[in-house]
């Protein structure tokens, strides 16, 4: 994850400022910039009404923007991961992806990534279908993701932004979608 993260530069994307290691022999920790209004997902839970469509629309182009620099790199970078907490908003509102611990270099061969069970993550409200339809737990272990799912999971989180709801919202929980 690391290595991805520090490989990018983009105004979408929160920056990477490092590595920080405990102790000897301890993992290594990222440093990342703290943005205080955090995440995107608790922003439309707690501010949805007060946001006017001029924000919304900055959100959602930002983010269009950052992923759309991802899958522009050569070779191109899948998040893998894409949903409301894993975009923060600074203090003016501007988006920053984060969290590329599902986001890999895509396979030129395959032209997709293939999830292990350690890895595989993802909030299944914001996954493409593909991905998780007629799976059993054992098959979830070979999640591919592509840039296509990518773009399934961008128009779920516009979705979510524009309407201030979740996909599949009836759904109690996440593994009832």
């Amino acid at each position: 994850e690391s290595l991805t993260h520090s490989l990018l530069s983009h105004p979408n994307i929160l920056p990477f400022l490092g590595i920080y290691y405990e102790e000897i022999g301890s993992p290594p920790l990222m440093v990342l910039p703290f943005l205080e209004r955090g995440s995107l997902g608790n922003f439309l839970a707690f501010a949805k009404p007060q946001i006017d469509m001029e924000n919304l629309k900055r959100i959602v182009l930002g983010v269009c923007e950052g992923l759309r620099y991802l899958h522009s790199q050569k070779p191109p970078v899948i998040h893998g991961d894409l949903h409301p907490d894993n975009v923060l908003l600074d203090d003016e509102g501007s988006p920053y992806l984060c969290d590329f611990g599902l986001g890999r270099i895509r396979h030129e061969v395959t032209r997709s990534y293939t999830m292990n069970q350690e890895r595989r993550g993802g909030h299944l409200r914001f996954m493409a279908p593909e991905l998780i339809s007629n799976r059993t737990s054992e098959q979830m272990d070979e999640l591919r993701t592509s840039l296509e799912t990518d773009i399934f999971s961008l128009a779920m989180l516009v979705f979510n932004i524009w309407t201030g709801s979740r996909p599949m919202k009836e759904c109690w929980n996440e593994w009832e979608v």
